[in-house]
């Protein structure tokens, strides 16, 4: 039976689907009131590529989804399930959206490159690490690769390929390495790894 909250986010919010195989779902989200809106400081105003949703109800939502809203892609990073009288009232998410979309190479004993394609047409998200994120261990790669620009980040499903010293490149014809330095993390359906940007 549909929630209370489920008829104001039909009515107000916007068409989405969650990318799943077999069958995709389809769903609705509205816009999370937070940050300055919500009267609340700002925790982190350069997270520019996140956004907090509610869907509804019936969507079985779950970390890891990657969900079409519009013409854009998002990844369910956090899912928190809002109950009242023991049903399901909404899901209140955490979503990142990807930006790139990237094929995965891995390396060849043939060509000594990054030459095998793994698997194609991954969306993600990657972005630049900031500073402040770095710690000891990633600041001792930092001056290993010459100062030359910042690592970047790269955000993912679980499926993707991305494996430690594969290779990926972006629609734009960019291409960036997963170090053997760095780890490959994997939880609740989420990839996250860093990854230096060479051409």
């Amino acid at each position: 039976m549909p929630s209370l909250v489920d008829e104001t986010i039909r009515l107000a919010g916007r068409q989405a689907t969650i990318l799943r195989s077999p069958a995709n779902i389809s769903t609705y989200v509205i816009d999370e009131i937070t940050g300055v809106d919500s009267g609340k400081k700002q925790l982190d105003p350069y997270l520019d590529f996140e956004t907090a949703v509610r869907f509804l109800s019936d969507s079985t939502v779950v970390c890891g989804d990657m969900v079409q809203i519009g013409s854009d892609y998002f990844l369910v990073m956090a899912v928190e399930v809002e109950r009242a009288f023991n049903s399901i009232e909404f899901y209140r998410t955490r979503i990142y959206k990807c930006n790139s979309t990237v094929s995965v190479y891995y390396f060849s004993a043939t060509t000594k490159l990054f030459t095998t394609l793994h698997l194609s047409g991954v969306r993600c998200l990657i972005t630049q690490v900031r500073a402040r994120e770095w710690n000891d261990d990633k600041s001792l790669i930092i001056k290993g690769y010459g100062g030359r620009t910042q690592p970047f980040q790269v955000f993912a499903q679980d499926d993707s390929g991305i494996t430690k010293e594969s290779a990926l490149v972006d629609q734009s014809g960019r291409r960036f390495r997963v170090s053997k330095e760095f780890d490959v993390f994997i939880t609740d359906g989420i990839l996250q790894s860093q990854i230096i940007w060479e051409s």
